[in-house]
Formats: structure tokens, C-alpha cells, sequence
């Protein structure tokens, strides 16, 4: 359970500390001072056995300070209400630093009558239903009934998380056709050989709701959509493993909502590898064949809108290993509450800092509003501005602008000091956090 995750994270931690003073003075002891965490979870009386620990299969590491980070965050997120969904197996999804590039990133040039061609491969689908395998390799719905088989709000032990809200209820509105209902139909000898690819979702910010093989290196996909609003879904975020190298894959996310789509006009998909990690790469834009097209499955029974297609295909570099594939860079709801806690823990002494919770949401989880002015000068003297990002949840890119925003205005540069005698800054870094937390 969780203490056991605790207990063997701790034990990671300690492979790493000989090796801690490679990280800068500032983050170092940013990031140890974690004694007091240590007593409040209690972990003392728990026994552990190291040889039966594979930590690896826990965490991903690449050096004592992402190590360290993780832990920060985790024990963060412990000492108040958890955003976490509940899950089998405690999963941490990438958050480290996101370095921002030198240079604008290249547009990607694509390919002419690509457009017709990959609609031509769906007809394909109808004229020779059975070239399809048509397996469902992952399933939310399944996983979560696994989990709650009474579908009852009252096995979740936290209010906030409870599955009947989000996950046990939503019933996919799509239209399929016949080949998609039929997951049991005949494979070719020569496509059992090939192990299908292993999907995850359940953690923060991920949205996977079922993966379905179509072809050997070919999956559709379908997103948990926001259950409160429609037109407007265009975020993903999930975990792959178990690929073979220099394969092309081609992914199908087929229930995408908006009309269209900047995947049509030169932007790719981020990825994230485990095993480039190592050696120091973090998030890059990677993917071919990239379009986004009106398809054949309809909004409801009764509906004359349908849903869109976007579709892409990577080639990972290396075999058995970990990756994510993400609309744009994520920035989730634990990754906010770190930072507004880390400007608070290192904040100079004449800067007025408050940060106070505005309300909670409909899942309980709670809004921060951070005050930013100087303590020298009154109040009644400045001029008041407002500031808000993450109205929509899945538009991660003003998360990282409003990073920047509040180390800047918590710095000790000149504009800065001008701009908090003159300025109160009133700022909600994350409007809808329930709708980040669950990938919507």
C-alpha cells in the first residue's frame, strides 16, 4: 500500500544521497529538509525486507535530484488532501523541470494527400473487417468496476475521489461501427506473435479511457472527456510500455471534439522517455503522419455532429521501455501546490506573500489564491490586478506562463520591485483543478 511505497521510495532515496553533492547547494537543501515529513508518516514500525524490493518497478529516477523532487511532491500531496485517483499501483507520472528551447520548435511539414490516405485506411476497416484484430488492451471502465464493484460512491473512502462521479456513470455517447464490436473477431496467425503494446492512465492528469488494437501496430483510442462541458476536448496524456524498437506505431484518438485542430497545421505530440531521461532528455515533439479528420462515429444516436480523428505515428528508440505521449507539456495540480509552497519556503524577507485558499471544488479539492504586493508601501496606494489561468483544464501552456509570472514577481530584479510598490497582485494560478487532476 502506501506505506510500503514510502518505505521503499526512502530506501531509493538512500542509494542516492552519497552521490547529492553533484546537485546545486539552493535545491539541495530545498530538498532534504524532509525530516519532519519522515515522523509525520509514521514509517518506523513498518519491516521491509530490501531484498524483495525492486524499486524500479515504483519510480523512475535518473539522478538524486529528480529522485528527491518525487519524493517532495509525494509527501506534499500526503499532508493534505491527495488529488491522486484511486489505483491499484502507485504510479508517478513525469513531472520534472521543463527547460524551455533555445529556439522556436520547427514546424512539422506534412505530407500531401496524407489527409486522403489515412481516410482511405478507415474505409479499409469496412471493406476487410476481418484484416482487424479489434482487442481491447486497455479498459478504464473494467479497471475501475475492478476496484468499486458495486459502482457504489460509499467504497471510496475520500469524498472527493469518489469514482460514481467521474468514472463509474460516464457512458460513451459514440456510434461504433460493427468492427468495433466485435473484440473477439478472428487474428492472423502472424499478429498473435506480436505482443500488443501495455497502456496506463490512472494517474495524475491522465485521461486514457480505452485502448483498442486495430491493426499490429495500430491502436484506437479514447479519451475521458469532460463531463461538463462538449466542442471543446483536445488534451491527452498517457503511459506506453512494452514496445519494440524502431517499429512505427499509429495512434487513433477518435473521440476528439473541437472542428479542428493545430495537428493539422504542423504540431506534434510531445513524448517522454524513461530510458532518454537517463541520459538527460526530457519532453520532445515526436510523431509523422500527423492529421486530424472528421470520422464516421456520431455524438449519440440522435446526433448529426461526429467526432475527429486525430492520428500520428511514433517510432520509439528503444525496446520494453516506459514512455508518455501528452498534448502539450503537462503541468498537473501536485506540480502547483509544490511550486507555490518552494516561492513561500524562499522568499525574501520585504516581499508580502499570502496564499490563502479562494474555495473548494465540487471534488473538494481546494483553489489557491496568492496575494503579491511589497510590505513598505499602503495597500490603499496601489491599483489591484487580477490574475487567472487554467479556466480549461487541458490548456497547460498558461500553467507554465503563470509559473513564469509568479517567479518574476517573487524576484529581485528592478521591474519586479517596481511593479509590487505599485501593483497588488491577486493571482488564482488554477481555476479548475478537478478538471486538471482528471485529465479533462
Amino acid at each position: 500500500s502506501l506505506r510500503n511505497f514510502l518505505r521503499m521510495f526512502m530506501l531509493q532515496i538512500s542509494k542516492f544521497t552519497e552521490n547529492v553533492q553533484d546537485v546545486n547547494e539552493h535545491d539541495g537543501n530545498e530538498l532534504l529538509n524532509v525530516d519532519s515529513d519522515y515522523s509525520e508518516i509514521e514509517l518506523e514500525n513498518f519491516e521491509v525486507d530490501h531484498e524483495d524490493i525492486d524499486t524500479t518497478q515504483l519510480v523512475y529516477c535518473d539522478n538524486p535530484l529528480q529522485t528527491l523532487r518525487c519524493f517532495h511532491l509525494l509527501l506534499h500531496a500526503i499532508r493534505e488532501k491527495s488529488p491522486f485517483q484511486h489505483i491499484s499501483s502507485f504510479l508517478i507520472n513525469p513531472t520534472f523541470d521543463y527547460m524551455s528551447p533555445n529556439q522556436p520548435e520547427p514546424l512539422l511539414e506534412r505530407k500531401p494527400y496524407l489527409l486522403r490516405y489515412k481516410i482511405f485506411e478507415d474505409f479499409q476497416r469496412i471493406i476487410f473487417p476481418d484484416t482487424i484484430i479489434n482487442r481491447t488492451v486497455f479498459d478504464l471502465d473494467e479497471l475501475t468496476h475492478e476496484i468499486y464493484p458495486s459502482g457504489n460512491s460509499a467504497d471510496c473512502e475520500n469524498e472527493s475521489l469518489k469514482p460514481d462521479k467521474y468514472f463509474c456513470n460516464l457512458k460513451p455517447n459514440l456510434k461504433t461501427h460493427s468492427s468495433l464490436r466485435s473484440l473477439s473477431g478472428p487474428i492472423q496467425l502472424e499478429i498473435i506473435k506480436n505482443n500488443p503494446l501495455t497502456f496506463e492512465s490512472r494517474f495524475e492528469s491522465g485521461n486514457l479511457r480505452k485502448a483498442i488494437q486495430v491493426r499490429s501496430h495500430e491502436y484506437d483510442l479514447l479519451l475521458n472527456a469532460d463531463i461538463n462541458t462538449s466542442g471543446h476536448h483536445q488534451w491527452f496524456y498517457f503511459q506506453i510500455s512494452n514496445m519494440e524498437p524502431n517499429v512505427p506505431y499509429r495512434f487513433n484518438i477518435i473521440n476528439c471534439e473541437k472542428a479542428n485542430s493545430q495537428f493539422n497545421f504542423g504540431m506534434q505530440p510531445l513524448l517522454y522517455s524513461m530510458r532518454q531521461s537517463q541520459k538527460g532528455q526530457g519532453w520532445i515533439r515526436a510523431g509523422t503522419n500527423i492529421c486530424y479528420y472528421k470520422n464516421f462515429y456520431v455524438k449519440g444516436l440522435s446526433s448529426h455532429k461526429h467526432y475527429h480523428t486525430a492520428t500520428f505515428t511514433i517510432s520509439f528508440p528503444h525496446a520494453k521501455d516506459t514512455c508518455y505521449l501528452a498534448y502539450h507539456y503537462p503541468y498537473t495540480y501536485s506540480l502547483l501546490k509544490n511550486h507555490l509552497q518552494h516561492i513561500e519556503d524562499f522568499l525574501d524577507p520585504s516581499i508580502f506573500y499570502c496564499q490563502q485558499v479562494l474555495c473548494s471544488s465540487l471534488a473538494g479539492n481546494k483553489v489557491p489564491l496568492v496575494t503579491i504586493t511589497s510590505k513598505e508601501i499602503d495597500e490603499k496606494e496601489k491599483v489591484y490586478v487580477f490574475l487567472t489561468a487554467r479556466v480549461h483544464p487541458g490548456e497547460t501552456n498558461s500553467s507554465w506562463i503563470m509559473k513564469g509570472i509568479l517567479d518574476f514577481l517573487t524576484s529581485n530584479s528592478e521591474e519586479a520591485c517596481s511593479l509590487r510598490s505599485a501593483v497588488v497582485f491577486k493571482i488564482v494560478p488554477m481555476l479548475n483543478p478537478d478538471g486538471v487532476i482528471n485529465g479533462w
